[in-house]
C-alpha cells in the first residue's frame, strides 16, 4: 500500500466517524424513509470504494478482497444506521455488503489507473452523501432552515474544500506511483540475450508494478534455437505467461533451472507463472515459424492489457 491508499481508507474512515455523530444530532429530525436512505447511501458508498481498493490490491485472490470490503459495509451500514433504529441498521447492512462484493468485483478486473479514477468518483460521491443529512431533515423541520440555506449560500466553499482535498490525494497517489518505480523500467523494448552461448538465446520479459503489460511485448526467435526464457515480476500480485500453440522440442535439462516460479502445460500452450517480486524460468524450442500469441490467464488481466506476440523466424 502507498500514500493513496492511506488517503482513501482515512477519507473512509472520517466520512463513518462524521456520519454518526451526524446520525445522533438529526435523529429527532428525520423520517425513518430518510434515515433509511442515509444509511443505505453512505454504507453503500463506502462498501463499494473499499471494494475496489482492496480488490485492486489483492487481484488474484477475490474471496480475501469481498470478505474485507463486506465487512467494511456492513460495519459502516450498522454504524450509520444505529442511532436511528433497527430498520436503518438492516438497510444499512444489506447496502454495505452488496456494495461491498460489487467493489471487490471491480477492483479485481481494473489497471491501476482505472482503479485511480474510480477510487476518486467513488471518493467524491461518499464524501457528497453527508449532505444528505442537511438536505432530507428539512422534509421534516422545514420551519428550521438555518442550517440547511446557510449552506446553500456558501456553494463555492464547499467546492473549494472538496476539490482541495481531493486534489491533495491524487498528488500524493502520484508521487507514491513515481517512486515506485526505478530507472531500470523505463525502457519497455528491452530484450536481454546473452551471447556468451551461441546456441542459447536467452530472453527476458518483465511485468512492471501495476503496469498490467509485459516488457518487451514483442519478440522475435529462431527457428530450431533453443531459448531459455526468464519472467521477472515486479509487482506486488501474480502474474503468468501463456504461449498459444508453439510448436516446440520436449524440455531436457529443467533440472539445471533454478525458479521460484513454476511451469507446466497448459490448454493452450506453454505455461510459466510468478509469484509477486519473484521470478520463473523455462528453456523450450520453437521448431515453426510463425507468430505466436503469449497472454496472462489470470482474470481480468488479459483484458487489461497483458498480450505479446512472438515471431519465430
Amino acid at each position: 500500500m502507498n500514500e493513496f491508499h492511506y488517503f482513501v481508507l482515512g477519507t473512509l474512515l472520517l466520512v463513518t466517524l462524521i456520519s454518526i455523530i451526524l446520525s445522533y444530532q438529526y435523529r429527532t429530525k428525520m423520517k425513518s424513509m430518510a434515515s433509511m436512505v442515509i444509511s443505505m447511501a453512505i454504507s453503500m458508498n463506502i462498501g463499494v470504494t473499499s471494494g475496489i481498493l482492496f480488490g485492486f490490491l489483492n487481484q488474484g485472490d477475490l474471496f480475501l478482497s469481498s470478505l474485507i470490503s463486506v465487512l467494511i459495509g456492513i460495519s459502516v451500514g450498522i454504524a450509520a444506521g444505529f442511532a436511528f433504529g433497527i430498520l436503518p441498521v438492516i438497510e444499512g447492512s444489506m447496502a454495505g455488503m452488496m456494495g461491498g462484493m460489487m467493489g471487490a468485483m471491480l477492483g479485481e478486473m481494473i489497471s491501476r489507473l482505472q482503479a485511480v479514477s474510480l477510487l476518486n468518483i467513488f471518493l467524491t460521491i461518499t464524501v457528497s452523501t453527508l449532505f444528505l443529512y442537511l438536505i432530507l431533515s428539512q422534509q421534516k423541520a422545514t420551519k428550521d432552515t438555518g442550517v440547511f440555506t446557510s449552506w446553500l449560500l456558501k456553494p463555492i466553499i464547499t467546492f473549494i474544500v472538496l476539490v482541495g482535498y481531493f486534489y491533495f490525494g491524487n498528488q500524493l497517489n502520484k508521487e507514491s506511483v513515481f517512486s515506485r518505480e526505478s530507472p531500470t523500467h523505463e525502457n519497455h523494448s528491452q530484450i536481454t540475450t546473452d551471447n556468451k552461448d551461441e546456441q542459447l538465446n536467452r530472453i527476458t520479459i518483465q511485468v512492471n508494478p501495476s503496469n498490467f503489460s509485459y516488457s518487451p511485448s514483442k519478440i522475435n526467435l529462431s527457428k530450431n534455437k533453443k531459448v531459455l526464457l526468464t519472467f521477472t515480476n515486479h509487482d506486488s500480485i501474480e502474474h503468468d505467461i501463456v504461449i498459444v500453440k508453439m510448436p516446440t522440442l520436449p524440455n531436457t535439462d529443467q533440472e539445471n533451472i533454478s525458479s521460484h516460479g513454476s511451469h507446466d502445460s497448459h490448454g493452450d500452450g506453454l505455461h510459466l507463472h510468478a509469484s509477486p517480486h519473484e521470478e520463473g524460468h523455462i528453456s523450450f524450442t520453437p521448431t515453426e515459424t510463425g507468430t505466436y500469441e503469449f497472454y496472462c490467464s489470470l482474470p481480468g488481466h488479459r483484458e487489461n492489457g497483458m498480450v505479446g506476440i512472438i515471431i519465430v523466424e
